[in-house]
């Protein structure tokens, strides 16, 4: 039995802890400039963390047990968002660099454009820039 406490007291602060950052990864992704297409959701996600740890009661261990459980799906839910959330920032660096990536993580180059209007570098600016 005091090893059953010992473990919900334990519970009870990973529960407020995964509530605080839950708290802090939603704030985080509302002062950043949209980036993906699911960033609302992202941020419901975190919302929805901090709701089932704030509503998650230690003293009625039934429910207690069943809110952690539902804290860790929605806590899994919060790391595939931030996979696509950072599929899609990788997608967009590797765009901005002139490459394709396709899902499977496969890079190819993008097509030559043949525009002559765009800005070249002398080699000696870009020979410093190396140095950096």
């Amino acid at each position: 039995r005091i090893k059953l406490n010992e473990s919900i007291e334990r519970l009870s602060v990973a529960i407020s802890l995964a509530a605080t950052q839950s708290r802090e990864r939603a704030d985080v992704w509302n002062s950043l400039p949209a980036a993906g297409a699911g960033r609302q959701a992202s941020i419901d996600i975190c919302q929805e963390c901090v709701g089932t740890a704030e509503s998650a009661k230690k003293w009625d261990r039934p429910s207690f047990v069943g809110s952690a459980a539902s804290l860790i799906q929605a806590l899994n839910a919060q790391c595939e968002a931030l996979m696509r959330e950072l599929v899609t920032l990788h997608q967009q660096h590797e765009s901005d660099l002139g490459r394709v990536v396709h899902p499977e993580g496969v890079e190819t180059p993008q097509e030559q454009k043949t525009n002559d209007s765009s800005p070249v570098e002398p080699v000696e600016n870009q020979s410093s820039q190396d140095d950096v």
